[in-house]
Order: C-alpha cells, then sequence, then structure tokens
C-alpha cells in the first residue's frame, strides 16, 4: 500500500525589508517636553527633594534635548546659580558607576532674607542638607548669603553632614541657636576631623564667628579666616574669641582676621599671639597696630608672608605704613617675615604716605623682604 502524499503547503517568502532607513519621530515642541518633566516630577515638600533631585538626574540621560531641559529644572531646584557649578554636578553622572567622577566641589548661593521668609529659608537650607547627603565624596563646600539680610543656618543640623569636608567657606549666614553650646568646651563640640581650611565672613555679628568656632571640634584645622564689618565691643565677647583663639592657635599654619573696625585687633591680647607655634601666613587689617601683633608671635620660623588687608567698605582709611616701618624695623632676625603684601589702597599713593612708602621699601631691601603689591581685581 502507498504512502500517501501528504499535502503541504508551501512556506511564504521571507518579507521583503525597506531598504530605507526608518524616518525618526518628530520630536515634541520643547514646551511639551518641559510640562511633561515638570509634571513627572513629585509634589514638592521636604520628603520628596531628594527623589526630585534623582529623577532630574536620570531624566539628564535621555538624550541632548531632555538634558537640556532638564538641566534647567535642575538648576532652579538645587539653586546652583552657576554654569561651572552647575556643569560640575552634572558632569559626574556620566561617569561609569565604577571609579567614575565624583564631587569635589559645591557652591549653594542662598537668597537674602527680605521680611518673614523663614519658611522660604527653611526650604533652601534643607535642599543644601539634601544635596550633601546625597554628595559622600565633597571636599569643598561653599554656603553663601546673597543679600545684606542674611539667611540664617542650623549647626546642629548641618555639622554632622560636613564629616568628610576638607574646606569650608560660610559667607554672610547667620548661625541660629542650637543645643550646642556658646561656651568653649571641646567635650561637648562637634567633631569635623578633615576639616583643614575655614573661612567666615559676617556683614554685622561677629560673635557668630564665635559660636561657630565654639561648637566644633576642628583637630585637622591649618587655615582659619574670619572677616566681619561690624565688631566686638563687648568684653565678653572678646574673651570668647580669645578663649577659641588660644584653643585652635598652636595648629594654625595660616590665619586672617580683618575686621572693618581695628579696634577688635587690638582688643586681642598678647597670649592670642604669641600660640601661634607654627603659623606661616598672616593676613591683618593695614591699620593694624603691628609692634602688638609682630613681637609677640612665637612660631619657630619666620612667617612666609605678611599680607595687610584693606577693611571691606572702607577704601579711605590710611594704612599705617609709618607704624609697620617701625615695628618691622625693632624685629629680630627670627622674627622678620620672607615677603609682605600691600593690600590695593588709594591711599598708598596720597603724597603724605610718600616718604612713609620709599622709607618701608628701602627697610624691607636691607631686611631681606619681598615687597610685592596687590592689585585691584579690575586692574
Amino acid at each position: 500500500m502507498d504512502d500517501p502524499l501528504v499535502a503541504r503547503s508551501p512556506r511564504s517568502p521571507p518579507p521583503k525589508l525597506d531598504d530605507e532607513a526608518p524616518l525618526p519621530l518628530p520630536s515634541l515642541p520643547t514646551e511639551i517636553l518641559q510640562r511633561i518633566i515638570q509634571l513627572a516630577l513629585p509634589r514638592l515638600s521636604f520628603n520628596t527633594i531628594p527623589e526630585r533631585c534623582d529623577l532630574l538626574l536620570t531624566l539628564c540621560r535621555v538624550n541632548k534635548l531632555w538634558a537640556a531641559l532638564a538641566q534647567e529644572e535642575l538648576y532652579r531646584h538645587v539653586r546652583i546659580k552657576e554654569d561651572r557649578a552647575a556643569d560640575a554636578l552634572l558632569a559626574t553622572q556620566h561617569a561609569q558607576p565604577a571609579g567614575g567622577h565624583r564631587i569635589h566641589s559645591v557652591r549653594f548661593l542662598l537668597p537674602s532674607l527680605d521680611g518673614d521668609k523663614s519658611e522660604s529659608n527653611r526650604l533652601e537650607v534643607s535642599q543644601v542638607e539634601s544635596m550633601l547627603r546625597a554628595l559622600p565624596e565633597l571636599k569643598k563646600l561653599y554656603i553663601v548669603g546673597e543679600g545684606i539680610s542674611e539667611p540664617f543656618i542650623e549647626l546642629g543640623t548641618l555639622f554632622p553632614l560636613l564629616q568628610g569636608i576638607q574646606d569650608l567657606t560660610i559667607d554672610y549666614c547667620t548661625f541660629v541657636p542650637s543645643s550646642l553650646s556658646f561656651t568653649f568646651n571641646p567635650s561637648s563640640c562637634l567633631s569635623l576631623g578633615r576639616l583643614r581650611r575655614l573661612t567666615l565672613s559676617f556683614f554685622d555679628n561677629p560673635t557668630d564667628t564665635t559660636f561657630l568656632l565654639s561648637s566644633a571640634e576642628l583637630p585637622q584645622l591649618e587655615e582659619l579666616a574670619i572677616l566681619a564689618l561690624g565688631f566686638l565691643d563687648n568684653p565678653e565677647d572678646m574673651e570668647a574669641l580669645e578663649a577659641v583663639l588660644l584653643h585652635l592657635g598652636p595648629q594654625l599654619k595660616a590665619f586672617t582676621i580683618c575686621f572693618r573696625e581695628s579696634s577688635t585687633l587690638r582688643g586681642l591680647s598678647d597670649r592670642v599671639w604669641s600660640s601661634f607655634k607654627v603659623l606661616q601666613n598672616l593676613t591683618v587689617n593695614h591699620n593694624a597696630q603691628f609692634e602688638t601683633i609682630l613681637p609677640f608671635l612665637s612660631a619657630p620660623a619666620p612667617l612666609d608672608y605678611l599680607r595687610l588687608l584693606r577693611p571691606p567698605f572702607e577704601m579711605d582709611q590710611p594704612p599705617a605704613v609709618q607704624n609697620l616701618s617701625n615695628t618691622i624695623a625693632a624685629l629680630p632676625d627670627t622674627l622678620v617675615p620672607q615677603a609682605l603684601h600691600l593690600c590695593p589702597s588709594d591711599a598708598w599713593s596720597e603724597e603724605s604716605n610718600e616718604t612713609a612708602r620709599h622709607l618701608l621699601a628701602e627697610l624691607c631691601s636691607a631686611r631681606g623682604i619681598e615687597l610685592v603689591k596687590l592689585k585691584n581685581r579690575d586692574e
């Protein structure tokens, strides 16, 4: 019996592929894409700030158009107003998960407090705190108040987030009271074990300097700068400042102190200046009483440089040229600085100072001091 024939349908030929590449889909209008990004973000609150930042950083990876729109929203969200700072933040997102680039420096601009804006200030500071939690590799931090009405910062909340910071600058902010003690007591301080450089600037109340310095243990601090437009006229405030300087002085290699009123420097006792055991660089008001400062420095080697800084908003205040010359002439060789940096000032060119300037130049030449005249930023 013959095998029956099995009817089989012929295989269909493979579909012909179109030789032409598929056309790209047209992009949505920019306004719609921007609206999509905004709607994709969770509602703004203190709890959703990290989630919003993560989502914006993720959207930056879609394509160039989405990245540009997400970056704009990210700038607005974290209030990073300088392109360089924002670019540094976003550039890290293109790094590989292992061994990629890390963020090492961030600058935050906090808006001025005009009227009652405590809630707004809390939101801004909360954004700073959220960013710090997301940046464990951060080494350098700048927090700058933008206006005369200084934003306030809670040290008890901020300090625990700064454990890895090595360079900290806080300009024109006010430190609000917290559980931290105002009286210097090392046993009750929060430790910033890696901090090496600290710069503090204030519009009005320099007692905030003491409040911050007395609230932290700074075992690795090498450079300290204090600049203030106000002055300390309360003996108790001066004693508190002296207490923290006496504690930090033996470890400082560079120290800057400049107050609008030079009387604050005159109020510091000889014990403060003699506490600087390893000081290499010193910056003070250009009208300071140098005879109460330089002879008491006890570092084993001469200063690398002594820099004279003009107090802020005191353009016409004459520098103490003759006073400085007399002090340098009387210094022993072990205390003569290697270089003297003169701040830019129209007062140096006044006829009344001409003779004193020539004498200072001759004295520096005779004692082997390099005389450097600093330039204005606009020169």
